[in-house]
């Protein structure tokens, strides 16, 4: 990857990008947009964004094809994000792979602001990388980066996340037990610009042979060796991909896309017939769904789930219901204690299931571990599924269902 340049956009606007390599010196520039453009001058340029300004996440969605899986992923996250998918863009890999599928989410609010800054600047990037993916990783180990007062963590080719430092022993103490089932051999550390600490770390990651890379080298400098254009998650994609420079090299397989069109009409038309006869058997299986659920339950004029709601009125009759369930006890105990929270944000809640999933916003994460224990009074289940520091104060999910744990 001679011809490779790294550009490394701040996570604050007034925060100077990074550059590597700067000119024909090999080493690490710093400054604006314009400066970095000239410097890199006819590299073929990857742009690394901040890890924690967008979302590294698994989807799991039905289906073969990469166009498929595309139209599939926002509507299978939808109830595990803060904000409509309208308003986010979401990147797959290049070459799938089995499900659950990598998927990094960001806000296209702020991907407009980067393509707009850099097509200003002049550059045309072949990617846009989150930077925690462009880390060295090696087979059965995770990679930790320290690089500007923080630390950046790459788990699996197109997975990591972004932790201060000072949290970092508790982040990476609940990654390793998400991953409980496929843990890691090993933790290879990094170093940007100061010696690496791996004694911070030996308690989260008990059991986990620590590995320092040593002298200290800037996180540019090592891209090369961690970014794969293969494998690499890419924001560059859909309605922000390049287009038009290859056109020409796909001219030569005009003649087979129109074949595959046609054979597509083929199948569409028998497909369209096979849906109109499914409809009308749906149609009818519905009505016959009705005419039991009227039949078993004439005194309830809604239905909405036939099936839910039978095996509740039959639980019911049974006697195996017993106090209190479902959503509004649990917003009753959960309103009951973050009302006395003044310092903690509730940004989001959902109900799915027999569980309420609440997003939040708290000061540390001795707090998170306060409020869990408070949501957990009266033998109810809390679990945190998700936690990340970010601009000084802690994004956590957290899972609140009634029952033991």
């Amino acid at each position: 990857m001679s011809d490779l340049a790294f550009i490394r956009l701040a996570a604050r606007g007034d925060d100077p990008v990074t550059w590597w390599p700067a000119a024909d010196t090999g080493a690490v520039g710093s400054g604006t947009l314009q400066e970095a453009a000239a410097a890199v001058g006819q590299r073929e340029v990857v742009v690394l964004v901040p890890t924690e300004q967008v979302l590294l996440a698994t989807a799991r969605v039905p289906g073969r094809h990469r166009a498929q899986r595309a139209r599939a992923v926002p509507y299978s996250m939808e109830d595990d994000m803060a904000r409509d998918v309208e308003d986010s863009h979401f990147a797959l890999p290049a070459g799938g792979g089995p499900s659950p599928l990598p998927v990094c989410v960001a806000d296209r609010e702020r991907m407009d602001d980067w393509t707009s800054a850099l097509q200003e600047a002049g550059l045309r990037p072949a990617a846009l990388v989150p930077d925690a993916l462009v880390l060295p990783l090696v087979e059965d180990s995770w990679t930790v980066a320290r690089v500007n007062g923080h630390a950046l963590v790459r788990t699996a080719v197109n997975a990591g996340f972004m932790a201060d430092e000072d949290n970092l022993p508790t982040l990476l103490a609940l990654a390793l037990e998400a991953h409980d089932g496929r843990p890691p051999a090993r933790l290879m550390v990094l170093a940007d610009d100061e010696p690496a600490a791996a004694g911070a770390l030996a308690g989260a990651a008990a059991g986990l042979e620590i590995t320092v890379d040593e002298p200290p080298r800037p996180l540019l400098a090592r891209a090369a060796a961690g970014y794969d254009r293969r494998t690499t998650l890419n924001l560059l994609q859909g309605e922000y991909a390049p287009g038009g420079e290859d056109g020409e090299r796909w001219r030569p397989w005009l003649v087979v896309a129109a074949l595959a069109v046609l054979w597509l009409a083929m199948e569409g038309a028998i497909q369209v017939a096979d849906f109109s006869r499914l409809k009308q058997q749906e149609a009818r299986l519905d009505a016959g769904i009705e005419a039991t659920f009227r039949d078993a339950l004439p005194g309830v004029t809604r239905m909405v789930n036939p099936r839910v709601q039978m095996e509740r009125r039959l639980a019911f009759l049974e006697g195996r219901e017993s106090g209190a369930t479902g959503l509004l006890p649990l917003l009753h105990a959960a309103g009951g204690v973050l009302r006395d929270e003044a310092d903690i944000k509730l940004t989001a809640l959902s109900y799915r299931g027999d569980a309420l999933y609440l997003d939040l916003q708290l000061p540390n994460l001795q707090r998170l571990d306060r409020l869990k224990s408070s949501l957990a009074e009266d033998g109810r289940a809390v679990e945190i599924q998700n936690a990340s520091s970010e601009g000084g104060r802690v994004r956590a999910r957290i899972l609140v269902r009634e029952g033991a744990p």
